[in-house]
């Protein structure tokens, strides 16, 4: 679907309260987005939204999406405190790379559902050890923030299914 021409669409798209997944991938909008309308799709189980570049503020209403289990909104140039994301305990997959989000990584610590997450080129902070009780974490990718990397990942030794680990330019 081409969105280019409007931003009536994202505005609207709340009124589709039933919808439980939605992949929005590539489409550049240039209009200001209110994407308010998000925050009704309580029934959201995946939303991916890849690729767009919007240049938008993620409103605190999206701490009210508790039904996802799927959030990818990597390659955008979405902004906003990360500290909304603490409510959505059941996500099991976040991928919010390649965006200008802030905040510190302690907010994450209740996720514990995580299998998957991506917090790479942002502007984050904070120690890893914030993530110790991220017990269902597989992958966790960290490069291009300011996150604090110990010099022993004894903290992480918990994550006993942690798979992969991708780390580079932290503090």
């Amino acid at each position: 679907m081409d969105l280019s021409s409007t931003s009536n669409i994202i505005r609207d798209i709340g009124t589709l309260t039933s919808l439980e997944d939605l992949v929005i991938d590539g489409c550049d909008i240039d209009a200001n987005l209110n994407l308010h309308g998000f925050c009704e799709l309580r029934k959201l189980q995946t939303l991916a939204i890849i690729n767009s570049y919007w240049n938008a503020s993620l409103p605190e209403c999206f701490s009210k999406l508790t039904s996802l289990k799927y959030l990818n909104i990597s390659s955008n140039n979405f902004s906003g405190n990360i500290s909304m994301f603490k409510n959505l305990t059941s996500l099991e997959y976040l991928d919010f790379s390649s965006n200008n989000f802030s905040g510190d990584i302690s907010g994450l610590k209740d996720l514990t559902s995580l299998e998957y997450l991506d917090l790479s080129n942002n502007n984050l902070s904070g120690d890893i050890s914030h993530l110790k009780s991220l017990t269902s974490l597989r992958e966790l990718r960290l490069w291009n923030n300011n996150i604090e990397i110990p010099s022993s990942l004894a903290p992480l030794f918990n994550l006993s299914k942690l798979q992969n680990i991708y780390m580079q330019t932290t503090t």
